[in-house]
C-alpha cells in the first residue's frame, strides 16, 4: 500500500511542493513565540517614547512661558 502511495505522489512538482509547505510551517512555528516577544517589547518602547516626549514637551512649555 506504502509502495502505491509512493508511486502515485512521488514526482518532483509534489516533492517540492511538500517541502516547501513543511518548510513554510517550520518557520512559521519558531518565528511566532520571536515575533510574540518582539510585539510586546515594541509596545512597551512605543508607550516610554510617547511618555519621554510629553514629559519634554511639558517641560520645556513650563520653561518657555513660566518664566515670563
Amino acid at each position: 500500500m506504502l509502495k502505491k502511495i509512493k508511486e502515485k505522489y512521488a514526482t518532483a512538482d509534489n516533492t517540492i511542493d511538500a517541502i516547501v509547505d513543511v518548510g513554510l510551517l517550520i518557520f512559521d512555528i519558531l518565528s511566532s513565540p520571536i515575533l510574540i516577544v518582539m510585539r510586546i517589547v515594541r509596545h512597551y518602547i512605543k508607550k516610554w517614547i510617547k511618555q519621554f516626549i510629553k514629559t519634554f514637551l511639558k517641560k520645556l512649555y513650563r520653561k518657555v512661558y513660566q518664566e515670563k
